[in-house]
């Protein structure tokens, strides 16, 4: 009975030690997007200009040791770019990508401060929709076959300062995958070369713990 009694007490003190070292939140804000491009520009795909999209997912963490802990994200993810078209292609012409995705990212995180954390992830993006805008039009229309790739992966650094149960958080997306590949054609049909691209994103956003260490 005795043995029964402390083998409880033990686990008890054992969960109880988990819940203060784990925590979960929310958090969400936006993105500012782009994408670095390698290769040929033409009337129909120009240099991309950043744009302004969201994301939005749950955190967690848990506290391996003083200053060190270990976590994961899961986000709903917009990201996107704009296009300056000129000339006759105008019509006809790309005018605005996004892509929708589900963002996947273990990462670590320092103490630099007592509330200032320094974090260091990997992100893995699985693409759930693509879609564009032609010429002048309002309308979000998914093209007929898509050129980026169903996954994406890179680094993601980032800061986070907590206040009380709220957090403000910045972090990037360095893409390391080619999610894109295009491939350019003259007028007689001859290829002129291919132009790829990598994902490059800015996030900013305001963070809730809904269950946090003990103090």
């Amino acid at each position: 009975m005795l043995s029964k009694t402390i083998t409880t007490l033990l686990l008890l003190f054992t969960l109880n030690q988990l819940s203060a070292q784990f925590t979960i939140g929310v958090h969400g804000g936006v993105n500012a997007s782009t994408i670095n491009t390698h290769g040929p520009v033409t009337a129909f795909y120009p240099e991309p200009e950043a744009q302004v999209h969201y994301f939005a997912g749950i955190n967690t963490a848990y506290q391996l040791c003083n200053k060190w802990s270990a976590g994961l994200d899961v986000d709903y993810a917009v990201r996107g770019v704009g296009y300056e078209v000129t000339g006759d292609a105008d019509a006809n012409a790309l005018s605005n990508s996004r892509r929708k995705n589900l963002d996947i990212t273990p990462k670590v995180s320092y103490q630099l401060f007592k509330n200032l954390d320094l974090n260091f992830g990997v992100y893995c993006s699985f693409l759930q929709r693509h879609e564009v805008q032609i010429g002048d039009s309002d309308d979000w229309i998914e093209p007929f076959a898509t050129y980026y790739s169903k996954t994406d992966v890179g680094l993601a650094p980032g800061l986070r300062y907590q206040i009380g149960r709220f957090s403000l958080l910045a972090s990037g997306q360095l893409g390391l995958k080619k999610m894109a590949t295009i491939s350019f054609t003259g007028e007689n049909g001859e290829e002129i070369g291919e132009r790829h691209e990598k994902n490059r994103a800015l996030q900013i956003g305001l963070g809730y713990r809904i269950f946090r260490n003990e103090e």
